[in-house]
């Protein structure tokens, strides 16, 4: 039924990726990169128990995700030790580690990275960069997905193109290299939360950790996997 309306490739079965990341403008444009490619995504928050969770979704028999976009600078976890546990359980889950903070990645940082497991090590996005750095980073990807023969530019330049005019001129100057952008803030866009499906609004949870097999059972609903 999607491959019949457009949304997917005929003989390529439903890409899912989660996004763990602290900074919310970080993760709505991953969310809106990836999505642009026809990759299902998944918004989860940070936490400690990532690999538990994983683990959990292949005991229930839940799709698991091909793709991890995982916060490097995030205090829940050990970056490194999470990629070198899926490289050990679950190598055919990519692991792309992001940073946005603490300086653009060097190349020793990046060779450290790959030694422990990451498919790669991506420079957050910022303002004068985006453009170039988002089709780097999703080529990137899709290649290790073996999931399109070429990457949608035009569907990646339309939702670029949508991302920058959302953003108003206090998100846009929060894309700056320089910025230090909290992961508790909560950006709005011309004064109002996003709304569009371009970058969606992040449902409030609770203070407890949210059920993680709950988001896959209803991805493999939603996409009858």
């Amino acid at each position: 039924m999607y491959a019949e309306r457009g949304l997917l490739p005929v003989d390529s079965p439903q890409k899912l990726a989660f996004v763990i990341q602290s900074n919310r403008v970080q993760r709505l444009i991953w969310q809106a990169l990836l999505r642009s490619q026809q990759v299902a995504v998944i918004l989860e928050p940070p936490r400690a128990d990532l690999a538990d969770c994983i683990s959990q979704i292949a005991s229930a028999r839940l799709p698991l995700p091909q793709v991890i976009i995982l916060d490097s600078e995030l205090d829940e976890l050990n970056p490194y030790e999470f990629c070198r546990g899926c490289r050990d359980t679950f190598p055919q889950i990519k692991v792309f580690l992001t940073r946005f903070h603490r300086g653009l990645v060097t190349d020793t940082e990046r060779r450290w990275a790959l030694q422990q497991g990451a498919a790669g090590f991506f420079n957050g996005f910022y303002r004068d960069t985006l453009m170039t750095t988002a089709a780097e980073n999703i080529r990137c990807i899709l290649q290790e997905l073996e999931y399109h023969p070429f990457l949608d530019e035009q569907a990646l330049l339309s939702v670029l193109l949508a991302i920058r005019r959302q953003l108003n001129p206090a998100q846009l100057a929060a894309l700056a290299p320089s910025s230090r952008v909290s992961a508790t803030d909560s950006p709005t866009i011309n004064g109002r939360s996003p709304t569009k499906t371009l970058l969606p609004p992040i449902p409030q949870k609770q203070q407890t950790a949210p059920n993680i097999l709950n988001d896959v059972t209803g991805f493999r609903l939603d996409y009858g996997l």
